[in-house]
């Protein structure tokens, strides 16, 4: 009886550890997407030379 409660005690463990483990792998493969989410949006507005500013002033000069 006492081997029957050590085993469903490791189960238990085991189960606890994976669930914490996946947990752990979600949250990591959120903090990359959102990493690369943002290094993409920072890429695009630097090669972006638009200006609303100065097609503004030039449209109330004209």
């Amino acid at each position: 009886m006492a081997r029957e409660s050590q085993v469903a005690g490791r189960r238990s463990d085991n189960r606890g550890t994976a669930l914490l483990l996946k947990g752990l792998y979600w949250l990591a493969v959120l903090a990359v997407s959102l990493a690369l989410l943002i290094g993409l949006i920072l890429l695009l507005e630097s090669r972006d030379s638009s200006s609303v500013d100065g097609f503004l002033s030039l449209r109330l000069l004209g």
